[in-house]
């Protein structure tokens, strides 16, 4: 569900529910960079529902976030060849 849409600065905010597992608040940020590319800034503020929620939101270290990172990253080259990474 979006909840804070911010068309002029680039910038959505939406919710996420997992039921029985957790709620995640995500902020996204568009940046206009050097030519067609565009950087892209992501935070999440996880809220966890029950036990296993809680157990999943403490098992996200930054290496797991890199290799969930990682795997979404070869699923968008799959889709998109040449997908800048």
């Amino acid at each position: 569900m979006v909840t804070a849409p911010d068309r002029r600065r680039h910038e959505v905010e939406y919710r996420r529910v997992e039921p029985g597992r957790d709620v995640a608040r995500v902020s996204v940020q568009c940046l206009e960079t050097a030519g067609m590319q565009t950087e892209v800034h992501v935070a999440y503020l996880f809220v966890g529902l029950s036990e296993v929620g809680n157990r999943g939101i403490a098992a996200m270290s930054p290496e797991a976030c890199d290799e969930k990172m990682r795997r979404r990253r070869g699923w968008i080259e799959k889709l998109i060849p040449g997908a800048p990474p």
